[in-house]
């Protein structure tokens, strides 16, 4: 290891072994395995989904985050299979990013875009340490580098250009084109497949200024060569992971959650207000009543939810010459499907002047966790009595028991 790391920073993320739920070190490129993910993400009679890689993002992104350190006292970095992951129903950093690239892996096996696809072990902005994926393109060498926590998406496609002077070549350059979002992966340690890792040894480590052709070994020093690959894993190197049972999505418990999670909150509101000292009186709560809008509403958010599965198509899987291009097309499809939305949610509330409050989507872990994040927008704490708050609460199911909850709290004032 030593000897790895000779010539490079001593602070670069480089990890070779993860522990694993039992206390043993594991080489990570044994938890690097295509898996196929729900049909949700891709079916058998739609697998040239264009979307496929924005549901596979999405839906690992609902998966309930939960830091090792919190769940686990004697393994503060314990790196969990992906069917452990949906045993426990939470996992952090590495588990949501093992997860997504393994359908990653799936989903190119599948569509054949002559796309590799990696973990990215690095830091980043604000969590630190934390692992990343990475998909390439195979001949350009351009990649998306992907937040599996968020489901968030960053493009970097370096265009080399040449600078003439009479016609006579002088330099030679590269242009960084990128995401519209800024990468929160600073700095980049070492790049992980399913049978290597190979370890970043160039001068930067900031993704948009380093290279990310694997077999320039004065960028990129693989921990196994041919030989030492034929010491240690003379057959190949085997997976951990094993096929991943989905338990199907339960709507009655869905039901169920939707009618818990408003009662409770409801109730959270309402306390919280009478106990807020409004000059010497408790703030009184008046509710809004119409049933039949409620359910509009409930609709709505349900299409909120079903608009972040089809919203993006990755940027490598597109055929235009820019990625300018379809970024505006995208942007105006997408503001257009939300300002429907939005304009379907001012209808219902007629003869109101002014709503404050915003759709919220959680993964549902606790109540009280939903609560949490409702008290921090201070919404709830309104002063003006004459009006009136809304509540709405949707909550889809997914498979693997996962369940995304959408809640929209407003005040209107009339």
């Amino acid at each position: 290891m030593k000897e790895m790391k000779k010539g490079i920073s001593k602070n670069r993320h480089v990890q070779l072994f993860a522990e694993n739920f039992d206390g043993y070190s594991v080489f990570i490129p044994r938890y690097v395995k295509a898996q196929k993910p729900p049909d949700i993400v891709l079916s058998e009679d739609r697998k040239d989904d264009p979307y496929a890689i924005q549901k596979a993002a999405r839906f690992v992104a609902l998966v309930p985050f939960v830091n090792d350190s919190q769940a686990f006292d004697e393994f503060p970095d314990c790196w969990c299979t992906t069917e452990q992951l949906f045993t426990l129903g939470f996992g952090d950093y590495e588990e949501h990013a093992v997860l997504l690239c393994n359908y990653f892996l799936y989903i190119e096996s599948v569509q054949q875009k002559d796309i590799s696809v990696y973990l990215l072990l690095g830091k980043a902005h604000p969590e630190g340490e934390t692992t990343y994926v990475m998909r390439k393109h195979n001949k350009t060498h351009d990649v998306e580098i992907w937040n599996a926590k968020t489901g968030d998406c960053y493009y970097f496609n370096k265009d080399y250009q040449e600078s003439t002077l009479c016609c006579i070549p002088i330099n030679k350059h590269f242009v960084v084109q990128g995401s519209e979002l800024i990468c929160q992966m600073k700095e980049v340690g070492c790049v992980v497949s399913d049978g290597n890792i190979y370890i970043n040894i160039q001068e930067h480590t900031d993704p948009a200024l380093m290279t990310f052709n694997l077999e320039d070994e004065s960028c990129w020093k693989p921990f196994l060569n041919e030989q030492s690959r034929k010491q240690y894993f003379p057959n190949q190197i085997a997976t951990i992971q094993r096929e991943i049972n989905y338990e199907q999505p339960n709507n009655e418990e869905a039901l169920e959650l939707t009618e818990k999670i408003y009662e409770f909150l409801k109730k959270k509101i309402e306390i919280t207000r009478a106990s807020f000292d409004n000059n010497g009186k408790p703030l009184r709560t008046r509710w809004e009543r119409t049933v039949s809008q409620k359910k509009i509403i409930e609709n709505l958010l349900f299409e909120y939810d079903t608009f972040y599965f089809t919203n993006f198509i990755p940027p490598l899987h597109q055929d235009k010459k820019t990625i300018s291009d379809y970024k505006k097309e995208q942007f105006t499809e997408n503001t257009k499907k939300l300002y429907k939305i939005q304009k379907e949610i001012e209808n219902e509330f007629p003869g109101v002047k002014e709503v404050y409050g915003f759709p919220m989507n959680i993964s549902f872990t606790t109540l009280n966790q939903l609560w949490e994040d409702i008290r921090a927008t201070d919404i709830h704490m309104v002063a003006d009595e004459e009006s009136e708050m809304s509540l709405t609460v949707n909550v889809t199911a997914y498979p693997g028991r996962i369940f995304s909850v959408w809640i929209f709290f407003c005040v209107l004032k009339k």
